[in-house]
């Protein structure tokens, strides 16, 4: 009988799928119920103010051209707010001694795997949602054309400046706020 435990030990190309930051999914609601949002106005001006404004004739077709509009705006409000926990269950990523690996997609599937030995530069960008739920976006632009931005949003925010800084072989960070080095 031999000792597992020596193989069950993982090195660094055998490292663990991470998921996103579970603050994702709130995050992603906002973003997409504010994108519904807009569609929604953006619709409802041309509907309801297409006639009068721009002397549009819908050929007796109001009251329909109402009832799909109410029917669409409660489908995208509804895909607002059931996708980000369906798309959550299938964005894994991993960092290996090699680069970075991420997995991604419900219906079509696609495994990115990034070496770092391609990695050009990276960014880590918050915009207003991401920083108000402490999470970030990692930016790896690499040497080539088909993929040659990679995009990885919704990690904890020390957890992607880590990411980063392991990519670029930079062995401290600085903090953002302070300038300072950690």
């Amino acid at each position: 009988m031999t000792d597992r435990s020596d193989q069950e030990s993982t090195t660094p190309a055998e490292a663990t799928w991470s998921p996103l930051d579970p603050a994702w999914i709130p995050c992603e609601r906002v973003a997409r119920t504010i994108d519904a949002i807009v569609w929604i106005g953006l619709l409802a001006f041309l509907l309801f103010g297409g006639p009068e404004l721009f002397g549009w004739h819908y050929l007796g077709l109001e009251p329909w051209l109402r009832v799909l509009w109410i029917v669409f705006g409660c489908l995208i409000l509804t895909r607002a707010w059931l996708w980000p926990p369906v798309a959550y269950r299938h964005i894994r990523w991993r960092q290996t001694e090699v680069g970075i690996e991420i997995r991604r997609g419900v219906f079509w599937r696609r495994w990115i795997t990034v070496p770092r030995s391609r990695v050009q530069h990276t960014d880590v960008s918050e915009g207003p949602m991401l920083r108000r739920y402490g999470l970030a976006r990692i930016t790896v632009y690499t040497a080539g054309t088909e993929f040659a931005e990679i995009a990885l949003a919704g990690i904890e925010q020390g957890q992607a400046f880590a990411l980063r800084d392991a990519l670029i072989g930079r062995p401290t960070t600085i903090a953002p706020e302070s300038g300072r080095t950690e």
